[in-house]
């Protein structure tokens, strides 16, 4: 990996799992990479660690540095408390033990976006920074695109597009989504990376997916690059969806998906275009349509 290159006086540790399947071949390959990761940090530098994380928890002792924490535990370093999701991203006080230290806006929804932040506050505060500041500054970040990115509004409808590329991260998007209001969540899932297109994944996949009630599937980007039986089953999934009650499609291509998703929009709708990918040119489709629409 790309980061066994840096000799790091300050690193982020915030969640280790089974990703990058064409790199690594399970999870032990994983914790190996990150574990040779910690060890190239000198004794007088600093890891930030996401202590919610067992897997994290684990390996952040073998790491010769002070450790800061980030988490739920009112032992850690730093947490978000009093969290709240909203259109315009989240809100959250700022705790150190059992010390307010000030009142964060982050223009990103979602528990996890709430934890980076925390990491890189924690990453701010070993090189230098204050604390307090840097909270505040963080009402001026602009998000990257594609993390749940708003593609535009109609008839009370909201759509998004956001880089989903494991099954976690779907996860965890929903979940904010569902944390901003009521109303319909539909999915339109464009299965993509190196992880996101095999079949080991699926159950995870379908865990996350539940947290919508409408769910488009698009087909495996790119089948050809493994067995058969190794490759999600998007029609085994999108079932395995209708028999928890969800309304689920697939597999449907990506310029059927439009019309599909523009039928009957009602007001608090929420849509998500989720893919690390060009996804078949769904967002211009849908932002044209959106356009033209009286």
């Amino acid at each position: 990996p790309k980061f066994l290159h840096y000799w790091p006086q300050i690193a982020i540790l915030g969640a280790v799992e089974f990703d990058h399947a064409d790199i690594y071949a399970d999870l032990a390959a994983v914790e190996t990479a990150f574990s040779r990761l910690l060890r190239l940090l000198p004794a007088s530098g600093v890891l930030v660690a996401n202590g919610d994380d067992p897997v994290v928890r684990r390996l952040a002792a073998e790491a010769r540095c002070p450790v800061r924490w980030f988490g739920t535990d009112p032992a850690a370093d730093l947490r978000a408390v009093d969290r709240h999701d909203h259109d315009a991203g989240q809100d959250f006080d700022l705790y150190r033990g059992p010390h307010r230290l000030a009142a964060v806006r982050l223009p990103l929804p979602g528990e996890h976006n709430a934890r980076n932040a925390l990491a890189a506050l924690l990453a701010f505060e070993a090189a230098g920074g204050d604390l307090v500041q840097g909270g505040a500054a963080l009402a001026t970040f602009l998000p990257p695109r594609r993390r749940l990115e708003v593609l535009g509004s109609k008839d009370g409808a909201r759509f998004y597009d956001d880089f989903a590329h494991h099954p976690t991260a779907v996860a965890e998007t929903l979940a904010a989504l569902r944390a901003m209001g009521p109303g319909r969540l539909t999915v339109c899932l464009e299965p993509r990376s190196n992880t996101m297109v095999r079949r080991l994944v699926q159950e995870h996949l379908e865990r996350a997916l539940a947290l919508a009630d409408r769910v488009l599937i698009a087909p495996v980007d790119r089948p050809e690059r493994m067995d058969p039986q190794q490759r999600l089953d998007v029609g085994a999934l999108a079932a395995a969806l209708r028999a928890r009650g969800i309304e689920a499609v697939g597999p449907l291509e990506p310029e059927a998906m439009a019309p599909r998703v523009l039928e009957g929009l009602e007001t608090g709708d929420r849509i998500v275009l989720m893919s690390n990918g060009a996804f078949g040119g769904l967002a211009d489709r849908l932002r044209r349509a959106l356009e033209s629409r009286p």
